[in-house]
């Protein structure tokens, strides 16, 4: 028998048809409920907005969503289901640390957007493209995972029954990195995800945005911030 050739892979491509069926659904209706209780209707940035989980909710609420997601796989997987749900998105490819070509009333990174940045430079110039394209007073929701959750990934397998199945094994790089690896058939991909203690997030959006609430729940944080009014 041949040895299976691994072939690497971008890992939002290979997630992209699953992500829906395995991702955090009790998570995901904590932060909607935030986001409804918060926002006013108007335009809504969805950055970092995949599969469109989020974004179709506020659509079906009345909000006018733009989704920003460097991935065109998890974008066209928005796509087909916002067509089966009969719910308007506005769809872009674009790297969210970018200028957003736009202004908008609102802004959300949700489920873990921020934590898949690359670096700390890379955080605090989202936090100021985000406040950029914001008009004031506006209100930016974004949640990060905890360094303790990160750490408690390490070695952690886990398989999903699908044809063929997915394997996911994490592995801690450093004291607040981790590499997520995963295997299905013969295709490979792996991404990093990064935490921030909340004093070093603070210090980042301090300069433009207002704290109105800080969340603390189970494995994460969720910050409600409010662009601040200056020339």
């Amino acid at each position: 028998m041949s040895p299976v050739t691994v072939v690497k892979t971008d890992p939002y491509k290979l997630l992209a048809p699953l992500y829906e069926r395995y991702h955090d659904q009790a998570t995901q209706r904590l932060l909607m409920q935030w986001v409804l209780k918060t926002l006013p209707l108007g335009r809504v940035a969805d950055c970092g907005g995949g599969t469109g989980i989020v974004g179709r909710f506020l659509a079906h609420h009345g909000y006018d969503v733009t989704l920003l997601d460097r991935s065109a796989a998890m974008l066209e997987e928005a796509r087909q289901r916002a067509d089966e749900e009969e719910v308007s998105l506005t769809l872009r490819v674009h790297d969210i640390q970018e200028p957003f070509g736009d202004t908008f009333d609102h802004a959300i990174a949700l489920m873990d957007v921020m934590n898949h940045l690359d670096t700390e430079n890379d955080v605090a110039r989202f936090f100021d493209t985000v406040a950029d394209h914001l008009k004031p007073q506006g209100y930016f929701i974004f949640d990060t995972l905890k360094c303790s959750y990160l750490q408690s990934l390490d070695g952690y397998i886990e398989t999903f029954p699908e044809h063929p199945p997915l394997t996911w094994r994490a592995r801690l790089v450093d004291s607040c990195r981790i590499e997520h690896t995963f295997t299905r058939g013969s295709q490979n991909a792996s991404l990093i995800e990064q935490a921030y203690e909340p004093s070093i997030i603070e210090g980042w959006f301090t300069p433009k945005f207002t704290l109105n609430k800080q969340i603390e729940h189970d494995d994460r944080w969720i910050y409600i911030l409010q662009k601040k009014n200056t020339p």
